[in-house]
């Protein structure tokens, strides 16, 4: 007969195994939120800050261990598991959006999953993590206007979807202190591009429409090492290692060409003018990350993460990439226990704060493009002492509105459930 804690975790497979099977959830959720930069290489890319407990360091992970959390930023975490806990992880954000250029702005609102993991103990040298989490999202839409001999042209570019990563990670301890591990990625989705040229004062006019329809299925792997070392008993640094192999593949792409008229119902599709199907090639950049870290056991830790792209060999089918070779994204931070054995609440909670900077996160037409933003967040325990709700606040900068360019504002809100259940014991009464 299973245990009560047996039958949770064996329900919570079943509901990742639901999820994966509708994992639409991950990728059209992607879609929601606005920028313009995200016509770019694979779009807008997900990162360690968007998980609520990381990202509320402003993204540090790569020396990030915890027995209660599962952190896919480096696979030669898992080893963090204890050996008969399983772990359950599960997350999302929500974020107020403003996008301006020197002469108006606009705004939304948009949320997805951010995450749903599992991890568990193999043997007690071997720990392994299953989950899902958005890789890129692709969200986009914009206008320009041109007059011609007394008549006003319209050309609309639009972009939208976004590829889901699915990982099988594994760490395995090395030596005293060391341990490495590797992730297998399966990335799946689809991304649509689509630019319109039509005649908004003439509504019964033919318009053309350019459709690219490109659809992602592939393997991709990742590589972790962490090293800790105790100093004088009570304090422990840590370093960190990661490196995302580049791959390159084949991706199928459809091309269509048509046109179309305007009326007051919507567009109404006339002729075909190209529809063609095949594959293109893909190739994803490699990218090296390090950290360092200083803490005191369940009292405070104080991190730092540089993560180093090489975009110089990315390619894309006919997608234009990042105009710069390579980018660097810095992230600080830190969390702060006051007593984690303590009988106060307050007392009890972490508090953690940080920041990132990307300074070149792509070139537009010689501008540097920047990435930054100040998180904070704090981890509210639950009755059981290995789990807790993670909240996390960011608010952040993308872009700039010289040169006529897009600046993006955001506030991001994020929330994660880390629990870990006792597993493999069988009780003394059932």
């Amino acid at each position: 007969m299973l245990t009560i804690n047996q039958r949770k975790n064996y329900l919570g497979i079943f509901f990742f195994l639901f999820l994966l099977g509708n994992s639409n959830i991950f990728t059209y959720a992607q879609t929601g939120i606005e920028n313009p930069y995200s016509r770019f290489g694979l779009g807008e890319m997900s990162r360690s800050y968007n998980h609520p407990y990381m990202g509320s360091m402003g993204g540090v992970a790569y020396t990030v261990k915890k027995n209660s959390l599962i952190n896919p930023f480096n696979p030669a975490s898992y080893m963090g598991i204890d050996t008969l806990s399983f772990v359950f992880d599960i997350g999302a954000t929500a974020e107020y959006y403003t996008l301006k250029d020197s002469k108006e702005s606009t705004s939304g609102f948009a949320g997805n999953l951010s995450h749903l993991m599992f991890g568990f103990p193999c043997f007690k040298w071997w720990k392994t993590s299953i989950g899902i989490l958005p890789m890129s999202s692709v969200n986009y839409s914009a206008t320009t206007t041109s007059e011609d001999i007394g008549t006003t042209q319209n050309s609309s570019f639009k972009g939208e979807g976004g590829i889901t990563k699915v990982y099988w990670g594994n760490a395995f301890h090395i030596w005293k202190g060391l341990s490495a591990g590797f992730n297998i990625n399966f990335l799946f989705g689809d991304l649509e591009y689509m630019t319109s040229v039509y005649f908004p004062s003439e509504m019964e006019s033919v318009a053309s429409r350019f459709k690219e329809s490109i659809y992602v299925t592939n393997f991709t792997g990742d590589l972790g090492i962490q090293y800790f070392t105790p100093i004088k008993d009570k304090y422990e640094l840590g370093l960190g290692f990661t490196y995302a192999i580049p791959n390159g593949f084949k991706v199928k792409n459809t091309t269509y060409i048509y046109t179309y008229n305007q009326s007051f119902s919507g567009d109404n599709a006339l002729d075909t003018v190209t529809y063609q199907t095949g594959k293109t090639s893909m190739r994803l950049p490699q990218s090296f990350g390090f950290g360092a870290s200083f803490a005191e056991k369940n009292k405070w830790f104080v991190g730092a993460d540089v993560t180093y792209t090489d975009w110089s060999t990315f390619h894309f089918a006919d997608i234009k990439s990042y105009a710069s070779d390579n980018t660097v994204r810095f992230s600080l931070g830190g969390e702060y226990t006051p007593n984690y054995m303590s009988s106060l609440y307050i007392a009890r909670m972490s508090y953690r704060a940080g920041f990132h900077y990307e300074p070149n996160a792509m070139r537009i037409d010689n501008n540097a493009i920047s990435d930054m933003g100040v998180h904070f967040g704090l981890t509210l325990p639950t009755r059981k002492r290995r789990s807790g709700i993670n909240l996390s606040f960011e608010y952040g900068q993308y872009g700039t509105t010289d040169n006529n360019l897009v600046q993006k504002n955001y506030f991001k809100i994020g929330i994660s459930l880390s629990t870990a259940d006792i597993w493999f014991v069988k009780p003394k009464y059932d």
